[in-house]
């Protein structure tokens, strides 16, 4: 039997997308700072596109900031997250009023399959923003 190159299982996984994605400025910002991690950022960001309740956990509300509506997901590199928040548990869960600063102009108001990337960055840097 023969096994499966490693260099081909993200793109396995690119095509298994089940939720679209968008990004606000922020995060294309932040993405734009750790330039060097480029692949490893949309390989990380297809498996959360392709199961979001399963690579990432729900975000409380915390002593200084909060993160009612958001969820987190480690990337396997280093110690950097992504912030993020899913449409579909935005709008039916009532938490446009803390997401909608940050996806306002890009939510409709009605529940969809798609994830809106937030953050990314070292944890702690991360955390700090939103």
């Amino acid at each position: 039997m023969q096994s499966v190159p490693l260099w081909l299982i993200p793109k396995m996984c690119e095509r298994k997308v089940s939720h679209s994605y968008i990004t606000i400025p922020q995060f294309d910002e932040d993405k734009d700072n750790w330039s060097a991690l480029n692949k490893q950022i949309e390989r990380h960001m297809n498996l959360i596109c392709q199961a979001p309740y399963h690579y990432s956990y729900e975000l409380v509300k915390g002593k200084w900031r909060d993160f009612r509506g958001k969820r987190s997901s480690h990337m396997q590199v280093g110690h950097f997250i992504f912030i993020l928040a899913i449409c579909k548990d935005c709008i039916t869960r009532g938490f446009e009023e803390f997401n909608h600063p940050y996806c306002g102009d890009k939510c409709d108001g009605q529940p969809q399959e798609r994830v809106v990337f937030m953050a990314f960055n070292l944890h702690d840097a991360a955390y700090g923003k939103r």
